[in-house]
Order: structure tokens, then sequence, then C-alpha cells
């Protein structure tokens, strides 16, 4: 009795386990696709990492979740090419123009790259004096408006249908993330914790989606990128430079 159990306990063990990384193989040149498009800022492991994530929440395999994020990423690619300038100095990093005042709560935009893709960045206001914002260098930080100078393509951006109240608490919520890590994941962080290691993008799509349950992704995918938020049917431009 005792050896049937043991044959059955290791038939159980083994096939469901070969049908699982049979449903879980991915191109791998896919992956070095992904790499290539981050500017190998991110490794192979962290990309198998994030797929096995996706995969394991999603029920998709890890290649069909390869696939979302390429398409993801091109559009992104795509996006960046339409816009006039592109600041390739990354955030903050090659403007001439200092930022203006805004609202507590409203959004800004620049164009920017990170991990080589031109995909722009996000920051909300604190204060008409006060920012808030997620960078590789420094993780969420509050800094001085005064010390935001951006390029052609800027936008100071605001969410309509809201009251300052609601913008206000989207506001705070962000203030309280300063010290947290920044994380190069855009892959998949609309499903990852809004507390801890988190992008521009991440930052402030949490903050409304938290606060007020406003997902300020325009297109659904499983990443939100900047411009995703820039470009959401309720987030209107006051300011373009």
């Amino acid at each position: 009795m005792r050896k049937v159990r043991f044959i059955v306990l290791c038939i159980l063990l083994m096939f469901p386990l070969q049908g699982f990384a049979m449903s879980q193989d991915v191109n791998g040149n896919k992956v070095e696709e992904i790499i290539k498009l981050m500017d190998h800022q991110v490794t192979k492991d962290f990309v198998m990492d994030q797929l096995e994530d996706i995969a394991k929440n999603s029920g998709m395999s890890l290649d069909e979740a390869a696939n979302i994020i390429l398409d993801e990423l091109l559009i992104q690619e795509e996006l960046a090419k339409q816009e006039e300038k592109i600041n390739l100095q990354g955030p903050g990093g090659g403007g001439t123009t200092v930022i203006g005042s805004s609202a507590k709560g409203n959004i800004y935009y620049e164009t920017a790259a990170t991990a080589g893709i031109q995909h722009g960045h996000v920051g909300i206001y604190y204060s008409s004096s006060t920012l808030v914002e997620s960078m590789p260098s420094t993780g969420v930080r509050r800094i001085a408006r005064t010390n935001k100078q951006v390029a052609s393509g800027a936008r100071i951006q605001t969410v309509s249908s809201t009251s300052s109240t609601q913008k206000s608490n989207a506001a705070n919520w962000a203030n309280g993330r300063v010290g947290e890590n920044y994380s190069y994941n855009f892959f998949n962080n609309r499903s990852t914790s809004c507390v801890g290691d988190k992008n521009c993008s991440k930052l402030v799509w949490c903050a409304y989606n938290l606060t007020m349950g406003l997902d300020l992704d325009h297109n659904g995918g499983l990443g939100v990128y900047p411009k995703d938020i820039r470009d959401h049917s309720r987030v209107l431009t006051l300011v373009q430079y």
C-alpha cells in the first residue's frame, strides 16, 4: 500500500511540473529584444522574474506575456518618435526652462529616456513650489520646482472632473512614499504593490488609483508608462512647452 502511494505521489509531482514547464516556455529572442529595448539596463533574470510573475497572476504563458511586453515597449518607442524633441539625458537632465507652478495634485510630464526607452517622465505637484517624483538615481524624492528644468514637449496637466480635495489626497499619498526605491519594472507595474519600489508612472498612477479609484492608464496594458498617463482622456494639458 505504501509503495502504491509512493508511485502515485511521484506521478502527481512529475507530470504537472512537466506540463507547467512546457506551457511556460518562452522564445529566448523575445527576452533579448526586451533587454535591448531597455538599453540593457535590466538582466535576463530580471525579465524572466517579471514574466513568471505575469504568468502566475494571469494564467497566460511566458511567451504570451513576452509578446504583450514587447508590443507595449514598441508602442512607447513609436510614441517617442512623434515628440518634437527628446531629452536623452534623462528626467530633468537637458532642459533649459524651469517648469511653472501649478495646483497641488496636478501632474507634469517631460520628455525623457529611462533605461534607453524614450517614454518620458511624470511627477506630481505636492504644492505650487514642490514636486514629488521617482528617479532612477534617488527613488521617490521631493524637490523644489525651481530645480526642475524641462525641454520642449513638457506639459503641466490636470485631472478633470476631480475636486481639489481629491487631488490633494493623491499628492499627499505620493509625498508619503518619499524615500522608497526606484524600480525598472514598467512591464507589469499595474499589478505590483503600490508600497515599495516604483518608477515615476507607478507613483502617479497609484496616487490617483488608491485615493479615488481612478485608473490613469490610457491603454490599460500590463504596464503603465508616463505617456499612458499623459494621454489619458481625463488628463488635460494646461501648459505645453
